[in-house]
C-alpha cells in the first residue's frame, strides 16, 4: 500500500463508520439515484441529486423529483419535507448550526422553512399519472472545525390517504462537511490571460499542499500549488506553511468563462469551490 493509500484508508475509516451507524439510525443510505427508485406501481418515485460533501463555506444542493408512475391521479395535494440536517451520531449540538442561508423551492405549489426545524416543506396539487414535481433545498456550510463533520437528512413525500398504495415514500442519507477553508483573492484580467490569486488550506491534512484548477469556456487549462506564504492566514488559522497561490491562466482576447476549484491531491474528494465569472481579456 502506497503512502496515499495509507492516507486515504486513515481517513475514510471514521467518515465510513459515522455513515454505517447514521444510516442505521435513520433507515438507510442512499446515494445518487436508488435502484429501487421505481418500486411504487401505483403512484410515486422519488430520485434523488445530492451533494455529499460540501467544503467550509460552500453551498450545498438537495434535489428530489417525485413523479406520478402510476395510472390514476393522486387522490389530493402532495406534500413534500425535507430535513436537511438530522444531526449527528454520535450527538453534536455544532452540527446542528453546520448550515446556515437556507433555501427551498419547487417547481410547483408552494413551499416554507424552517430553520429552527431545519426542515422545508413543499405542497403542490394532485399529480396526474406521468407528472413530475421537483424539490429543491441549499443551505450554506459553515460547520467551523478543524475535523470532518458529518450531517443526516431525510426526505419524505405524503399523499392523501385515500390513494390505493402505501402512503408515504421515503429516502434518507447525509452530507459530509469538509473542513477545507480557502479565498479567491484577485482575478485581474491581463494581457494574454487572467492573474488569480488567494489561499487554501486542509485543516484536517496540513501537510498536505493543495492544487488548484482552473476551467476555461468548460476546458481545464491551468493548475497552481499553494507554494506562496501567507502569514496572515497562518495567525488567523493557528497553522504553519504554505497557504496561498498566485498564477496566470492563459486566455485569447475577448470574454471568457473562468471557473476555479482547489482539492486536496491525496484526497481528491476534499474540494472547496471558487466559483465561476466571465472575464475579458484584452
Amino acid at each position: 500500500m502506497t503512502t496515499g493509500e495509507q492516507a486515504i484508508s486513515r481517513r475514510s475509516a471514521p467518515r465510513i463508520a459515522v455513515f454505517v451507524v447514521l444510516a442505521g439510525l435513520v433507515g438507510g443510505v442512499v446515494t445518487g439515484t436508488p435502484a429501487w427508485a421505481a418500486d411504487d406501481p401505483a403512484g410515486l418515485q422519488v430520485d434523488t441529486a445530492t451533494s455529499t460533501e460540501v467544503a467550509y463555506g460552500n453551498t450545498a444542493t438537495w434535489s428530489f423529483t417525485v413523479t406520478n408512475t402510476g395510472t390514476r391521479a393522486t387522490a389530493g395535494p402532495v406534500t413534500m419535507a425535507f430535513q436537511y440536517n438530522q444531526g449527528s451520531n454520535p450527538p453534536d449540538a455544532a452540527i446542528l448550526s453546520a448550515w446556515d442561508q437556507a433555501k427551498v423551492t419547487s417547481t410547483s405549489g408552494t413551499c416554507s422553512l424552517s430553520t429552527q426545524k431545519r426542515t422545508g416543506t413543499c405542497v403542490t396539487g394532485a399529480l396526474r399519472p406521468g407528472q413530475s414535481v421537483t424539490m429543491t433545498t441549499t443551505a450554506r456550510q459553515h460547520f467551523a472545525s478543524s475535523m470532518s463533520g458529518f450531517t443526516g437528512w431525510g426526505f419524505t413525500v405524503v399523499r392523501g390517504k385515500s390513494d390505493p398504495d402505501a402512503p408515504w415514500n421515503a429516502r434518507y442519507s447525509g452530507t459530509t462537511l469538509v473542513p477545507v477553508r480557502g479565498n479567491l483573492d484577485r482575478v485581474l484580467p491581463v494581457s494574454g490571460g487572467v492573474q488569480v490569486a488567494g489561499w487554501v488550506v486542509e485543516l484536517e491534512r496540513l501537510a498536505d499542499p493543495m492544487t488548484v484548477t482552473a476551467q476555461v469556456d468548460g476546458v481545464y487549462t491551468d493548475r497552481f500549488t499553494t507554494t506562496v506564504r501567507r502569514a496572515d492566514v497562518n495567525r488567523a488559522l493557528h497553522v504553519s506553511g504554505n497557504r496561498g497561490f498566485a498564477g496566470t491562466v492563459a486566455m485569447s482576447a475577448g470574454t471568457h468563462r473562468l471557473c476555479l476549484t482547489a482539492s486536496d491531491p491525496y484526497w481528491g474528494s476534499s474540494t472547496i469551490d471558487f466559483g465561476c465569472r466571465n472575464v475579458q481579456v484584452r
